[in-house]
């Protein structure tokens, strides 16, 4: 449910980017845990998005909604 730190993880605090992601999940996907995928979505503002983390290795936030809780994004398909 939660995103690592720093990937996908901004929020707007007030006119302040904050970045509340968890620590030792930007841990487990920049070192070298062999994740295939990691998949996330708690953070709606950066819904939508995903990253390739090295070869066959992929980061998403599959957030459909919007901070407002509108359906905006489409749904991301990743081939493993």
């Amino acid at each position: 449910h939660c995103p690592p730190y720093g990937i996908f993880d901004e929020i707007d605090n007030y006119g302040q980017v904050e970045h509340t992601g968890d620590l030792y999940l930007s841990k487990l996907t920049r070192g070298n845990v062999a994740l295939k995928l990691h998949v996330f979505g708690h953070i709606h503002e950066c819904g939508g998005k995903k990253m390739q983390n090295g070869p066959g290795r992929f980061i998403v936030n599959a957030s459909h909604v919007n901070e407002h809780y509108q359906p905006v994004n489409k749904p991301i398909r990743i081939e493993i």
